[in-house]
């Protein structure tokens, strides 16, 4: 017993060395970042069509479209154009009379149920060389338009990753969930730019057409969700990205305001990862299991250990967020990090669990993996 809690010790601490000095890595990139300046314009918006899969997506909608409209005004050949997830609200009465009166929205069903599906039937419409998938539900902020309509007029690269942030509505839910999503903003920045990028964010993702249709099978059209990440497989395999920002690139989406939403969105998330090959997201997520089982080895049998184990993860952590918020001139609340890390590892292994043996269901439709 005494030789197996030596060699868990020495295995638990050799993997945490190997987590901080990824983010070492990581937040000295942060440190390091430049943002990304909006260039001149030349065309009218020809070279970027945006792509908004929806289903019961009543109000947002309605406001994404009228922020689109206005910054879309110098811009008559950008083509807008959203898909119906077989929507059973009011959306579309409240956006019908919105389209008819603008000849570069176009509105279509989609041809199978699930995000992915809706993406791609939208994707059918498409003639310009560059595309944006954006939420229904998130916000804008001024001269996000130009921005991307600059990237189309600058860029060749195959998928450009955009910067994704949560809004809290100012309760205790709403803060914890901002501050985890600025962690996985920080770390979809930082693994980028260090040229093995671990995730990214189909709410804000510009990739190229011609990319796209050529790796069609390699984006599991089988599996309702997982847009993102397997265009993200796929780049990563046989293209080139890289991570744009600067604070008009930015998009918010709203926290969730009900557990068992959260909880529901989390298990989706995590239930995809299984069918991803590729090897540094697997590596990291590994190794993110394994740092959460060494936290409860040290809590139960060596609490000594355990101080100096929670103490240096949660400093590289709060270490990370901090600096990529800097970049972008946001606030960072130390007692979150703190309070965050105490939680996630119960967190995390609750999701983990349910991502087996639980299939979630998503705006009234259990998803398919």
């Amino acid at each position: 017993m005494y030789i197996l809690k030596v060699f868990l010790i020495v295995f638990f601490l050799v993997a945490l060395g190997i987590y901080l000095g990824i983010l070492t890595r990581w937040i000295l990139l942060w440190k390091k970042a430049k943002m990304n300046l909006r260039n001149g314009i030349n065309g009218k918006g020809e070279t970027l069509s945006l792509v908004i899969p929806f289903r019961n997506e009543s109000f947002r909608l309605l406001r994404l479209l009228n922020q689109l409209i206005e910054e879309s005004k110098n811009f008559p050949d950008l083509k807008i154009i959203l898909v119906n997830d077989h929507s059973t609200d009011s959306t579309l009465e409240e956006i019908n009379e919105v389209v008819k009166n603008h000849a570069n929205i176009v509105l279509i069903p989609t041809e199978g149920p699930g995000k992915k599906m809706t993406v791609w039937s939208g994707m059918k419409l498409v003639s310009s060389p560059f595309v944006i998938t954006l939420d229904a539900d998130v916000i804008l902020p001024q001269h996000w338009l130009e921005s991307v309509i600059s990237i189309s007029e600058n860029t060749n690269m195959d998928l450009v990753i955009l910067p994704v942030f949560a809004k809290s509505d100012d309760s205790f839910f709403g803060n914890l969930q901002e501050t985890e999503f600025s962690s996985l903003t920080a770390v979809t920045g930082a693994s980028a730019m260090s040229g093995n990028a671990l995730m990214c964010n189909g709410a804000n993702l510009f990739f190229k057409r011609d990319f796209y249709y050529a790796h069609i099978d390699k984006l599991r059209l089988d599996i309702s969700s997982g847009d993102d990440m397997f265009l993200l497989q796929a780049v990563k395999e046989k293209g080139q990205l890289k991570y744009a920002f600067s604070q008009s690139l930015i998009i918010e989406i709203e926290t969730e305001k009900r557990w068992n939403n959260f909880f529901r969105q989390r298990v989706r998330w995590a239930g995809k990862t299984v069918f991803l090959r590729d090897s540094y997201i697997l590596f990291f997520g590994a190794l993110l299991l394994i740092l959460q089982c060494g936290w409860f080895f040290f809590l139960l049998f060596d609490p000594a250990q355990f101080l100096l184990f929670f103490l240096l993860k949660t400093l590289w952590d709060a270490a990370l967020i901090w600096n990529m918020n800097l970049r972008f001139s946001r606030s960072t609340s130390v007692n979150r990090v703190v309070l965050l890390a105490l939680l996630y590892p119960f967190y995390v292994f609750i999701i983990t669990l349910a991502s087996v043996f639980y299939k979630p269901s998503w705006k009234n439709r259990i998803i398919k993996y």
